[in-house]
């Protein structure tokens, strides 16, 4: 299995996934969010829609299969995604849902404010619900949507994704903020690396020190 495959590309991921303190659950999550990165590749590297589709076609084929307890097609990720289904009590359908929401970036065009919500609420949001069934399945993650949803259109900004969209991201992260101090305490890792939205959506720079601090700081006060 290459440790490549299994990497997570999005630091700031791992700088909140860093906080977890079971070793098993944060290896696991951080599977998910290396197969999160994966999906995210797959219209970067594809230079025609049909094969971006068909290369996201064969990870909700291969999701499919675990949920459905049938031999598994061989990917480091897809062996790995079925060890964790049989550790966890996964909502598989979580995964499909994610897979799909990724469909829309392959025509490569910016989009406009619905569509980047509806694919943050595809993406970031469900990575998080399904992160959040791996650490603490006994909690509620409703409240993770909201700094989930804000972290995303961030992203998509500083991609020049979506328009500058300034009334918006102050509603989300009022939003965000608010729903951050009602998230259960062991939820937290899940989602600080919200802290560096406000870098995004202003598309500035932070080195790595500052953006660990500001993650650090989001962790130690509990909210943004």
């Amino acid at each position: 299995m290459s440790d490549d495959d299994l990497s997570v590309k999005n630091e700031d991921l791992l700088l909140s996934s860093a906080f977890i303190d079971d070793a098993v659950k944060r290896a696991d999550i951080r599977t998910l969010y290396a197969f999160f990165d994966t999906l995210r590749e797959v219209p970067e590297r594809v230079t025609q829609p049909l094969m971006g589709e068909i290369r996201l076609r064969w990870w909700y084929e291969a999701v499919e299969e675990i949920m459905a307890g049938v031999p598994v097609r061989y990917h480091p990720l897809s062996a790995a995604l079925e060890d964790i289904f049989g550790r966890y009590p996964l909502d598989g359908q979580i995964l499909l849902d994610l897979i799909e929401g990724q469909m829309v970036l392959l025509d490569k065009q910016p989009l406009n404010h619905k569509d980047a919500l509806t694919l943050a609420d595809r993406s970031e949001v469900l990575l998080a619900r399904i992160a959040a069934q791996v650490l603490d399945p006994n909690v509620d993650a409703a409240t993770l949507a909201e700094p989930a949803r804000y972290y995303a259109l961030a992203r998509l900004h500083a991609g020049q994704m979506i328009a500058p969209p300034a009334p918006l991201f102050k509603a989300l992260r009022e939003e965000a903020t608010a729903a951050f101090q009602k998230i259960p305490p062991s939820l937290v890792p899940l989602i600080t690396h919200t802290a560096l939205a406000e870098t995004y959506a202003a598309q500035k720079h932070n080195g790595p020190l500052m953006r660990r601090l500001k993650v650090f700081w989001a962790f130690l006060r509990a909210r943004l």
